[in-house]
C-alpha cells in the first residue's frame, strides 16, 4: 500500500497545477467524523513538523477518496517540478503511516499535494500586461 500511496503522492505533486479552488471538510457530527477531524489536525501537525512550515501554509482536508495536503503561499512555488517533488515525497510517509490503521480512511486511494496561490484579504492583485 505505501509504494502504491508513494507512486500516487508523487505523480499528483508533479501533474498538479496550483489552483484557488479546495473543498473543505464537513463539521463534524459523529464519532468518526470527530475521529477523521482529528486525525486531520494530527497530519496537519506533523507534516508542519517535517517540512518546517508554518501552520498557515499547509491545509489538510479530504474530498470524497482524495486527502489534498495544500501548500499555501509556499516559497516552492516559484520552483522547479523537482523541488516540489522532493517535498512531497517527504509528506508522503507522514500522511500513509496517519491514515493506513483507521477504518475511516479506508476508502482513501490518492494523496494529492497541491501548491496553492493565495493572497491575503484586501491586497490586490496585479494584472499582467498593464502599466
Amino acid at each position: 500500500m505505501f509504494k502504491y500511496l508513494f507512486a500516487v503522492c508523487y505523480t499528483a505533486a508533479c501533474l498538479c497545477a496550483a489552483t484557488n479552488t479546495m473543498a473543505f471538510a464537513q463539521t463534524p457530527s459523529s464519532g468518526n467524523d470527530r475521529q477523521r477531524t482529528a486525525v486531520l489536525e494530527n497530519i496537519k501537525k506533523s507534516v508542519i513538523q517535517t517540512i518546517g512550515a508554518q501552520e498557515a501554509a499547509v491545509e489538510v482536508t479530504i474530498s470524497g477518496n482524495i486527502l489534498i495536503v495544500a501548500r499555501v503561499n509556499s516559497k516552492l512555488n516559484d520552483t522547479t517540478h523537482g523541488e516540489r517533488s522532493k517535498e512531497a515525497i517527504a509528506i508522503a510517509p507522514v500522511v500513509t503511516k496517519a491514515i493506513e490503521d483507521g477504518p475511516e480512511f479506508k476508502t482513501i486511494h490518492t494523496i494529492r499535494v497541491q501548491y496553492l496561490v493565495r493572497s491575503k484579504l484586501g491586497e490586490k492583485r496585479q494584472s499582467a500586461g498593464h502599466s
